[in-house]
This record gives C-alpha cells, structure tokens and sequence, in this order.
C-alpha cells in the first residue's frame, strides 16, 4: 500500500513487529545472530568483527577516511556529479529516477576513491552484492538446513565466490602492477602483506570480506535523501544543507537496527542480561519517537537541527544514531556526508526539481532503507508473506467457481480470471501482483501486449516452466527459445503448411463420419458433445500427426490428461523453497511418475517407426507426418539440424495435449452458441449446404465458408482456449513508457482483451459473430494485438490453421445431419480445472446435506479409523455372531447413524463420499456416461495388482476383460470341473487322517484353491506357484496394515519404511516367478488354451490395437493369482463355519448333494441344479463378503441424483454395510437364514438387487463370479459326501478385514465321517 509523502510514518509500516511489540512488551525481545546469506553478504568485515581484529582494520580504515583524505577525494566526487548532471541534459522539463542515478553515482564515487578504478570496472561486483541482500533474510528450520540448501541458499553460495574472486583479480592486479596505490584497497593489501603478524590481515577471508562490505555499505547508503516535497528548503539548501542532510537521516535511517550481543552476564540499567543474548537496537523507533523529537515526529523539519543534534535531542545524542555511536561510529560517515553535500549542491546549483506526478511512496527495507517504485507508478495488491497474493487469488476463484452461472452468459472474465477483473478495476490496465517472491507484472493494454508478442528485440522470450508444467510440455515449441525453437519451428511449419492440410481433410472427414455414425443411435436423444468431440479430436491428431488412432494412443492421451490436471491444479501453489528442496508432495510424486510412462510409451512408438523403416530397407524414410518428420530430424547426420531424443519427447507429449484439447474446447463451445443461437446455427447450415450440399467437405469449399469463420471467431473471443499467455524480460528494457527489468514475469490475459468493452463495445458480452463479418483487423478498430486466441507474432500458434481446419470440417457435417438445441440438463459451467481444498469441498457438500466427521489437519479421519477398528477388532466375538458390520467397518455404523446413509470423510486431504443409498450405487456402478471410473492404484495396492483388469480402465480394459470372458465363460468352465474335482480329491486324501479329529480348513481351503487357479488358469500346479502365492499374501498383508496411513507429501522419496523396502522385494520376486513361467510356457510351445496361452497370444498379435505387453501379461496373472484364489478361500471356508453352526442346513445341503450326484463326483449339469446349495453359498456371501467396499471416483463435476460432486471426489461403496442393512433384509439380518434366497436375489432384496454386492454390479462385475461358486459348490458338494462337519469347541470367532473379510484363528471343525 503507497503512503502519503507529505507525512512519514515508517517505524509502523517498515517495523510493525518492533512498533506493535514495544507498546506491549517496553521495548526488549531478541534478534537471530547474523548467518546464512547475510553472513556471504557481510563478512567478518570491520562492520561486523571484534577484538584485535577489528582495531587492526578500523585504524586503518581511519587512515583512509580522515579529514585530509577526504579533502583530496573531493575532486572525484565533483566529476562524478558531474558526469551525471551532463546525462542529465537530456532530461531538462521532464521525469527522471534519481534514486536510479543516485545509485550510480555513489557507486562511481567509492569506485574512484576507495579502489582506483570505476563503476564499469567494478559494475560485476555491485550488481552480485545488490542480489544478496534480496535472499538475505529467512527463517532456516534446524536440522533440515544441514541437510539441504534452498534455491536461494545455493544462489547465494555462488555469488559470493564470483564476488570472491573478482575481488581476487583486482588484488591481483594492483598486485602485478607493484603499484599497490594509496586508497583503501591498496591500504588493505599493503596490510595482508605486513611483517609483524598482528598487524597482519589474512588475504582470503579479512581483505575480501572488508572490500565487499566497502562495495556495499559505501554506495547504498546515501541514495535515501529528499528535497523535491518542500522546494523552501530546495532554497535554503543552497546556503545550507548540513540540516536537511540531518533530517533526512533521521526520517529515513539508512540502517534501520543495529545489533549487539552480550558476552558476559551484565546490567544494563535495570536489567540483568545474559551471554549470548542479542540485543536489537531499532534506529527508526528512536528517530520517529514523539517522546524525543515532539509531535511533529513524522514531519520534515530541518530547523529542529539548527542548533546542532544535541539542542535538537534535548541532550540525548543517543537518540540520533544514523551512522551508530561510539567506537564503533561508522568510519564512513563524513565520506557519506561530504559526498551528499557536493552532490546536492551540484544539483541545486543547475536544478530546480518537483516530484513527478507518477511516484509512489512505498519506501522498503532492503537491508538499507530504499524506495519500492522509483517513478513507474505501476501498483497491485500488497505482497503477504510468504505466499504472495496466491491464496487471495484461490479464494476468489473459489467464490465463483463453486456454483454454476445462473443463466448462459459469457460474462467469463470476472469468473474466470476474478483477480486480473478485480486488480485491473483498481490499480490500472496494467499492475503487478506475486506468486510468493515471485513479482509478476499483467498486462492489459493492447500497444503493449504488441510489443511484447512481437518481441522485436528479442528481450521478451517465453517464461521457463517448472514443476508439474515442466513434466507436461518439456522443452517443447512452445516453451523453447533460440536455436531450439526455430529448428524445430521449421520442422512443424513444414508439417502444417497449407499443401499438407490439404492432404489432412480426407483423415479429418473420415474422423467425423465415424462419430457420427455413432451418434445415429442418438437422434432425438441427449448427447454430451464435449466427451464426442474429445474423443474426435484425439483420433484426427493421431492419425494425421502420428499415422495412428486414438485406441492405439489412448493410453498417452490419457496420462497427459492426468498430467495436465496436476498442473492447473498446482498452477496458485506456491513452494516452499527449503521444504520442497527436501519433499515432494503427492501431485509431484504422480507428475513425475506420469512422466516416466508417457516417455517409455512415446519411445515404444518411436523405435516402431524405427524398426518399420529399417523393414522397408529405407532408413531415411520414417514417414511424412509430424512423428516420421521428428524421427527423422533426430537421426540427421548434421549436427545443427538434428534434435535431441528428449526434445522430440517433449515435441510429442506437446502435440498429444494441445493438438487436440484447443480443437475440443473451441467446438464444445461452438456447441453451446450455436445451441443457443438458431438462427447463427440455420445461416451456417444454409452456407454448407451451399458449398458441399451432402457430399463431405473439400479444402476448397472450406476456404469458402465466410460465415463460418465469423461463428468461430467469435466463439475464439468468447471462450479464448489459452486464457493467459506469459513472457519474461531478458534485459532491462522499455516496454512502452515502462521500465521492466531482467527476469520480470509478465501475464497477458487474453480474456481481459477479448472481454474489454473499450475495444470491443458495449455488446462485447453477447454472441455477435457479425462483429467478424470484415475481418479482424476492422472488428478490433486496426488493433490486431486485441484478438490472440493463438499468440501473435513469430510464436503464433503453429496448429491455427489445422484447429480451425478441424472444426470448420466437424461443425460442416455435423450441420448437414443434424439440427442440434441445448439439452434443459446443460448447466453453464465454464471453468478451467482447480483444486479444491477441505473447507471448500465440505462447504459444498454441506450445502447440499451431506456431512461428516470433521477432518484433522494432515491426516484427516485416518487416525480416528485406525482407533475405532483397532477397537472392534482388538478382541474376539463372544458368541459366534454374524454381526460383524460395526466390527469390520465400526467407522462406517458409528457415522451413518449420525450423519445419514450418505456422509463424507477425509483420508489425508483426499475427499471420500461413503455411499450406502442403494439408488446411488446403482447410478454409480452402472456408469452409463463414463463418469465413475476406477480409482487409480498407487503404493501397495499398484505393487500387488499392477495395472490388471481389476483396475485399468479405457480401451485397455475392454481388451483385457473381452480376454479374460473368453478364458472364462460357461463352456470353458465346464472344461475346468475335471481339474477341480481332482484338487478337490487331493485335498480330501489328506483329510482322511484326520477323520474324527479336529483340522483347521481355512488354510487347508487356501492350498485348495491355490492349486485349482493354478491348474486352470495357468497350466502348472500350487507347487510351482506357491512362492508366488505366499509372496501375495504376504504383500496383501502389508497392503492392509497400510490402508489407513497417510503418506506425508514426499516423504517416501527419502524416508521409505520397512513394509515399502519388503513391498519392492515382494512385487519384484512375484515379477520374476510369473516370468519365469511365461518363459517354461514359451519353450515348451503355447499350445494350451488356457488363460496364460490367451495371454501370451494376444501378447504376439500383429493387430496393434489387440496385442499387450509383457507387463500387462504380469498384472493379468498377478490379479489372477490373487483374486482367483482369496475370494473362494474365504467363500469355502464361511461357509462351512456357517454349516458346523446350522446342522439342519448342512443336512438339507447333503440331501441335495446326494440326490444330485450320489456318491459321485459333480458334473456340470448336476452343480447348475443344486438350488440349496446356491442359497447357502449367497447367504454366506451376504453375511461375510470377500470385498467389504468397492472404490470409484469422479474426474469432473457431475450429477449423482440430486448431488453435485466436485472433481477428484473418491466414492466409497460398502457391500458389507449394504448387506447388513435391516431396512433391506429385515430385523432377522443378521441370522444365517438361506431359505430368503429361495425364490432369487431379486424377492431377498424387496426388489432392490443393488443391495446385493458380492462380486460387483454393473459392467465391472468380478468375472470370476461363475468360477468363484462353481468351485466352491463341487468343493462343498465332495465334503458334504464323505463328513458332517462339527464346530470345534476351540473355533475362536475373530473376522478381521485383511484385503478380504478372513477368519483371524481359521475355522477349526471336526470331521465326522459319514
């Protein structure tokens, strides 16, 4: 915030900490010792050093700055201002910023007279020491410190050995010269050469710490001084300036604090101090203190020193301390003096000066008090430390972008950049606001966004990218610069020139006509353009830039769409520069684990364009789109045109996300206009059927299509694709009537120009295509640099032409099949991804009725969980009672009976909808439109199932599951039965010996079902598996141990656990037996048409789209392994607990079996008609199912019934809480009653069949459902033939949730041979 400049009231703006605090506390609380930056800054220079030391430099200093020589340093100070005041000619009658030119002049004064030289000699050294002070002050946490550095700690180190060692070469001159000189520093070197060693000074440490502290104390600390506010004093300085000098010194201290510590415990006054405490002495609270100096503290009032300091302190010299007092008295305190005098007096002698109407008074704290401003007059929002104004700018976004708009208004700018509206309505066209320590400047004023998008000078190149936008688009076209930039700009211009559009139409056209195709089953119907047009534009891209389709890159769209929204969700993070050296967060994690895939999936695309080209015996021809281009630029035998394997990654990735989501969006947006505009929608149709009538578009007739264009140019203004665009200044430059400085950050908001009234009129909210009917140079009034949708200059858009080719093609067959209106359930939504925190998502749940536990910082609800379960399940079951909800899951009884069947909880500052409304979960499972996918695995969970067909998703879910119905489906199953009764009759032969005696089956029924998965799925046995099996055990074990600990963001990257170093030995040993079995399975012949044969086939397909990796045949087999034997283990083994304990159904049961098969084995026809058996099994699964809750997710904002879910909301379902519901199964709920299966699922749930979740609902029902019950129906139907089986007066009943619902101590029976 600027002050006035008529009063001086800093002590509360520069140190609100020391004016508050000394209201409070009487005026004592410490200060940190000097270290870190400011220690490189400093030195042990006579500033700061002690003892011998300091007397040794100080005499010397004496020397150098007595009276007399500063008599014969005059001269120099007098052509330094002189230099100055000729530059200054050129300025007579207007603005100039003298603190600018006061630093060079002090700068060239001390260059002169303390070293001999110049400012341009020394210009290298100044510059470095002007950086330090900026990165001098931060806290630095202990410990972490010996660990790391910052940035800025780094940076730091490096400019102070540069500084180091141009201080060197100086010495080292005087040095060789032999003509050491007798300013200051031939003094200091005469002195580091001295025979008698206390009066030596060491060379490396005292000489260059007390020339950098000359290099910066000498010039800094007379540029602070004023006049041009009280010109009756500009006239009496003529005749006398000491008492200005004075005042100025007092309002505007060049140091603000000095500093002192206690070596021994001491009395000062009253007070009793102690070694090792520092003391802080604020100058500026002694200079604007009213008790000293009168009411009229904060105004300039040279006369109070008329009489000298002691008349103007009333006696209390110690209360104008400038230059410090005492001994240590700053020895260049005269110099300074003598030095502003000559100057002033130059100045007054040939000016007159004002203060221009342009300067802002924002004086700051620099270690030397300086002006903030100089005379720029560009203003923005108050810096907040340490954040900036970045959490100002997310809570503005999130007041908008909560709700959706209430009618369709394309007011966007202030929903979408409500910052950039706001701030511009304050501060101006242009202001300046900070992203941390980041100062960024916008820019909203046409002239000057011309300058720089054309960037004439080349002072203006493209911001660097960092962080998860670095991850995202590399050191792509857009982003580089150079040499970099045009070798590659020249490869992609070559691509896209209009010859090879025109060869792309045909791709293009056919795209459309397959989309529409499918939209045929549409007609009349609802459709969400949006998710067609995506899935358009990424299949036009692929083949006309990578010779592909969209299945066959499905995978790399996908995770550059992960990636994309890791980025604009981190997009207002600020990072925390010695954390985040140490720490990466949860998003970097997955930003750089999306990286790593998309490069091994683009260079698998690469080496195959490779080996295609090797086949065809041309190795120079590796195609003529966009990817073959690439390839081929990489391997050019000259060097100056070749590319880096890296730079054509990031060319790729580049491609894959910007060459279709800008198409996408400017067609969903021509969507809703035209929707919204019929008679825009009826004069483009008549114009297409004009050019083309019903036959497809042809590049000629496309060129043609003038009403077209204005639709889409107006749609382009509207809702711009890329809403800000950035630049960086290279130099210190003009930028217009602005001076910018180096490594400034500039913001162009496209959405500010395209939404501006002054240029576009008073209409400029509305959709006027017509606005475009004589072009853009006429719609924007002859201003070009107003209508960016693309860039502008050198850097335009390379893909312009294809996008607008793209949508002109789609929007043309599109209008001639279809009359297309906006649907009543479209909500006007527009926004670009955010993050959404705790407090915004539960206000938005809570506004709609749904609560829940208050989340703890960090962890969430986790640590509640862990203790309400660890309560449950801390003890065994008194009675065996099937009521084991509030046991498995007492977090999920205790909080729906207090929140509702619906409520939220938090897992860390991840977002958990738990829903246990039977209609929602039907909506979600069901997942008609996409919008619920699996959530994506990580950590124990990815270790131990990968990427199988559990947990993908997308096409490469449909090729996996389309496998596994084949290897699975009836027919195949009855060709498993053999394979089953004989490991059944294994496991019966072992039993024999325990007949009459007790035998735990739970592990008995892992073996069992180890063995039959191994058999039939994989042709070998549970021997040559075991090792696999017991490692997934194992690993499902600490999976569950780890379910509820929350990760602290980056952690694992240096701190790993034992379960996480045990989790990579296990998923590594699993990889290598599951490869060791491809291999014996390979050598011997894949003859058998089991599910590893099908695996291994499809792995060997030439068809691209149907053939998988070696790694997807790994998690194919991992889940297999897994899943194919856990759920039937804990099936087989509840249920027999359940007979043991209800002998009239094991009876009925036996009675069936018997009738069915008699005392033979079962056969696919008699296990189908076993319908008590089948009631058993599902009211055993009822009561304790293998999977307690099943997880989804919502990638955007969607309608689940009446609820409206935000983005990266993960949605819990819970079988266990659904299955035990007494409103569904009645008050008997928790009793083993089969016979209310009797009549179907269907009659059980009271016509609700979602309420029974065992194996899933929906398209991603366990497909091993049928093998699951077939396996366990012959397993039982073979025991129930030969045993009764007796609960064991030892059974102790302990269900705990381990992956599945498990009996802790097993089911210990009794075998009673029949």
């Amino acid at each position: 915030m600027a002050i006035s400049h008529h009063e001086h009231p800093l002590f509360p703006r520069l140190h609100p900490h020391v004016y508050a605090w000394t209201k409070v506390y009487d005026g004592a609380f410490p200060k940190m010792d000097m270290e870190g930056c400011l220690k490189k800054l400093v030195g042990e220079a006579l500033t700061t050093n002690e003892g011998v030391k300091w007397a040794n430099v100080r005499k010397l200093a004496d020397r150098s700055f007595h009276a007399e020589s500063l008599k014969s340093m005059v001269p120099e100070m007098s052509s330094s201002v002189a230099m100055m005041l000729e530059k200054w000619g050129n300025y007579q009658g207007r603005e100039i910023d003298v603190f600018e030119e006061f630093r060079i002049l002090t700068i060239e004064v001390i260059s002169r007279t303390a070293f001999g030289s110049s400012y341009m000699d020394g210009k290298h050294i100044f510059e470095m020491k002007e950086e330090l002070p900026k990165i001098s002050i931060k806290l630095r946490f202990p410990g972490i410190s010996l660990i790391v550095r910052s940035d800025d700690e780094v940076e730091a180190g490096r400019l102070e050995l540069r500084i180091n060692d141009l201080v060197m070469e100086k010495v080292g001159e005087r040095e060789r010269d032999g003509e050491l000189g007798c300013d200051y520093l031939g003094q200091l070197i005469r002195i580091s050469h001295e025979s008698d060693v206390e009066k030596r000074i060491t060379m490396q440490q005292q000489l260059i710490d007390e020339v950098k502290a000359i290099y910066g104390a000498g010039n800094r600390t007379t540029t602070s001084l004023l006049l041009a506010t009280h010109p009756q004093w500009q006239d009496r300085a003529r005749e006398e300036m000491n008492m200005i000098i004075n005042e100025c010194l007092r309002l505007y201290p060049p140091a603000l604090s000095l500093t002192r510590k206690v070596a021994k415990e001491t009395k000062i006054g009253q007070l009793c101090l102690f070694p090792n405490t520092n003391i802080f002495i604020s100058v500026l609270a002694l200079h604007h203190n009213p008790q000293i100096w009168g009411d009229d503290v904060l105004l300039f009032k040279p006369e109070r020193f008329a009489h000298g300091v002691i008349k103007a302190t009333n006696n209390n010299t110690a209360a104008f301390v400038p230059f410090g007092m005492g001994a240590r008295t700053c020895v260049g305190f005269e110099f300074t003096t003598t030095k502003a005098n000559i100057a002033l007096a130059m100045i007054l002698h040939n000016y007159k000066f004002f203060l221009s109407l342009n300067y802002v008074h924002r004086p700051i704290e620099d270690i030397i008090l300086v002006p903030r401003n100089g005379i720029q007059g560009i203003r923005g929002p108050a810096y907040k430390f340490p954040h900036g104004d970045t959490k100002d700018i997310s809570h503005m976004r999130s007041q908008f972008m909560d709700k959706p708009m209430m009618d369709i208004s394309h007011d966007l700018f202030p929903r979408i950049q409500p910052h950039v509206y706001a701030w511009t309505k304050a501060y101006g066209k242009n202001f300046i606001c900070w992203h941390g320590s980041q100062c960024q400047l916008f820019v909203t004023e046409p002239e000057l966004i011309k300058d720089l998008m054309t960037n004439r000078e080349g002072v203006f190149p493209k911001m660097e990218v960092e962080g998860a936008a670095k991850k995202l688009l590399g050191e792509a076209l857009i982003t580089n610069e150079g040499e970099k930039w045009a070798k590659v700009r020249k490869l992609a211009n070559h691509t896209f020139h209009a010859d090879s559009l025109k060869r792309m139409v045909p791709e293009m056209s056919a795209s459309v006509a397959m989309m529409l195709m499918k939209w045929e089953s549409y007609g009349g119907k609802e459709i969400d353009v949006f998710k067609e047009f995506g899935k358009l534009t990424t299949e036009v891209i692929s083949r006309t830039a990578f010779g592909s389709s969209h299945i066959d890159g499905e995978h790399i769209f996908e995770m550059v769409a992960k990636l994309t929204e890791v980025t604009v969700r981190n997009v207002y993070k600020v990072r925390v520069p010695i954390i985040s050296s140490l720490v990466r967060n949860n998003d970097e994690v997955e930003a750089n684990n999306l990286e790593q895939r998309i490069k091994s999936a683009i260079l698998e695309k690469v080496r195959k364009r490779e080996i295609d080209a090797k086949k065809n015996g041309n190795l120079d021809d590796f195609g003529c789109d966009y990817l073959g281009q690439l390839v081929g630029s990489s391997h050019q035998s000259d060097v100056k045109k070749r590319i880096t394997t890296e730079q054509m990654i990031d060319e790729i990735k580049a491609i894959y996300g910007a060459g279709h989501l800008t198409t996408t969006s400017l067609l969903g947006w021509c969507a809703v206009l035209l929707a919204t505009h019929t008679e825009w929608q009826d004069r483009a149709r008549e114009e297409v059927m004009e050019t083309f009538g019903g036959s497809s578009p042809d590049s000629d007739g496309i060129a043609r299509l003038r009403i077209m264009n204005m639709i889409i140019n107006e749609c382009l203004r509207l809702y711009p694709p890329v809403l800000t665009m950035t630049r960086k200044v290279a130099k210190e430059t003009k930028l217009g009537q602005l001076c910018v400085f180096p490594n400034t950050n500039i913001f162009i908001s496209v959405l500010a120009l395209h939404h501006n009234p002054e240029i576009w009129g008073n209409d400029v909210l509305l959709f006027k295509p017509e606005r475009f009917a004589q072009g853009v140079a006429k719609a924007t009034n002859n201003n070009g640099a107003a209508f960016l949708p693309f860039g502008m200059g050198t850097r335009t858009c390379v893909g312009l032409n294809f996008t607008t080719n793209e949508a002109k093609i789609a929007l043309s067959m599109i209008l001639q099949k279809y009359k297309f209106a906006l649907s009543p359930n479209y909500v006007h939504n527009p926004a670009d991804k955010i993050w959404l925190n705790p407090i915004r998502v539960s206000h938005l749940m809570s506004s709609q009725g749904i609560n829940g536990p208050p989340p703890r910082w960090l962890y969430g609800n986790t640590k509640e969980i862990m203790e309400m379960r660890r309560e449950a399940t801390g003890h065994a079951m008194e009675d065996v009672s099937h009521n084991i909800y509030a046991r498995i899951l007492p977090h999920v009884h205790s909080w729906t009976q207090q929140y509702g069947e619906n409520y939220l909880n938090w897992y860390g500052f991840q977002p958990q909808l738990v829903v246990t409304e039977t209609e929602l979960v039907k909506e979600i499972l069901n997942n008609k439109g996409g919008d619920y996918p699996k959530i994506d695995l990580d950590g124990f969970a990815q270790k131990l199932l990968g990427d199988g067909v559990s947990s993908s998703k997308g096409q490469k879910w449909k090729r996996m599951r389309k496998l596994a119905n084949n290897a699975f489906h009836a027919e195949s199953l009855k060709n498993m039965i053999p394979a089953m009764v004989t490991s059944v009759e294994a496991m019966l032969d072992k039993w024999k010996s325990y007949e009459g005696k007790e035998i735990e089956v739970f592990e008995e029924f892992k073996v069992l079902t180890s063995q039959v998965i191994s058999k039939t799925a994989f042709g070998s046995n549970y021997l040559e598996g075991q090792n696999i099996f017991d490692m997934l055990t194992k690993l499902a074990s600490l999976l569950s141990r780890n379910t509820l600990k929350v990760k602290f963001p980056g952690t694992s990257l240096f701190l790993t656990d034992k379960d996480e170093v045990e989790s990579e030995k296990l998923e590594k040993g699993i990889r290598d037996c599951i490869i060791q079995i491809i291999n014996k399975r390979e050598k011997q012949g894949n003859s058998r048409k089991d599910f590893l044969g099908m695996l291994l086939e499809a792995n060997l397909d030439k068809d691209q789209n149907i053939r998988i990796s070696t790694e997807d045949i790994v998690d194919e087999c991992k889940t297999f392994y897994f899943a194919g034997h856990e759920t039937t283990t804990a099936l087989l083994a509840w249920t027999v607990l359940l007979l043991a304990k209800n002998q009239e159904w094991q009876d009925k049961a036996r009675d069936e079996v018997t009738d069915a098969f008699g005392q033979l084995n079962p056969s696919a026809d008699g296990i189908s008609r076993l319908k008590t058996m089948n009631m058993i099994i599902e009211e055993s699964l009822r009561l304790y199912p293998p999977v307690p809750l099943i997880k989804r997710k919502v990638d955007k904002r969607v309608k689940l019934g009446k609820l409206t879910l935000p983005p990266q909301m993960e949605l819990y379902i819970l079988p266990l809480a659904m299955h035990h519901d007494p409103n569904i199964w009645g008050e008997d709920v928790h009793l083993f009653r089969p016979e209310r299966f009797a009549q179907g699922t269907v009659k059980a749930t009271n016509n609700n069949p979602i309420a029974f979740l065992p194996f899933g609902f929906g398209p991603r029902t366990c497909l091993g459902l049928n093998f699951a019950t077939v396996e366990a129906k012959i397993a039982l139907s073979m025991i129930l033939q030969r045993y009764r089986l007796i609960l064991s007066p030892t059974y102790i009943h302990s269900p705990v949730q381990v992956f599945m619902i498990i009996p802790k101590h097993g089911v210990h029976v009794i075998l009673q041979k029949i």
